[in-house]
């Protein structure tokens, strides 16, 4: 008899358990059709689609999950999810350390780098890497233009 138990436990691990759907999942759903939350523009057009995207979200939330958040509580939901997954893949912090996403973060993550950050984008037609400063031919500037590495600099 202990056969067939120990069957029986072997088989109750190995069997797969449908994951149940946490409200940070069913969240991320209803946010995928509302990018424009994740927008960082304070253009007033902007920010109006934001407050109806938000109050929209506040509606599908209410109906789909049952709790009953203020918009304010929901907003600010929203943004500790946002920080949390920030601090937990910021590369610095991990110690090169294997990073585990859980669903809803792997879908947070992609919508929040859908957008790029025009600040940091690359102007076309440049084709030298900015120095730092403008003296006349100093290591630094060398560097940058590529006549020399920094391997190979002597003092």
């Amino acid at each position: 008899m202990s056969s067939d138990s120990e069957n029986s436990t072997s088989d109750f691990l190995t069997e797969e358990v449908p994951a149940k759907i946490s409200s940070n999942q069913k969240l991320m759903e209803i946010l995928e059709s509302y990018n424009i939350i994740f927008n960082k523009s304070q253009v007033p057009k902007i920010k109006e689609k934001k407050a109806q995207a938000y109050k929209e979200i506040h509606q599908k939330y209410i109906l789909q999950i049952g709790r009953d958040l203020t918009e304010k509580q929901l907003k600010k939901k929203i943004q500790n999810m946002k920080t949390e997954l920030k601090k937990k893949t910021d590369k610095t912090a991990t110690g090169n350390k294997k990073i585990v996403l859980n669903a809803y973060e792997k879908q947070l993550l992609a919508l929040m780098e859908g957008q790029e950050n025009l600040v940091f984008q690359k102007v076309p037609g440049r084709t030298r890497k900015p120095c730092f400063s403008k003296s006349t031919r100093s290591t630094v500037d060398r560097i940058c233009d590529g006549t020399t590495s920094a391997i190979n600099v002597q003092n």
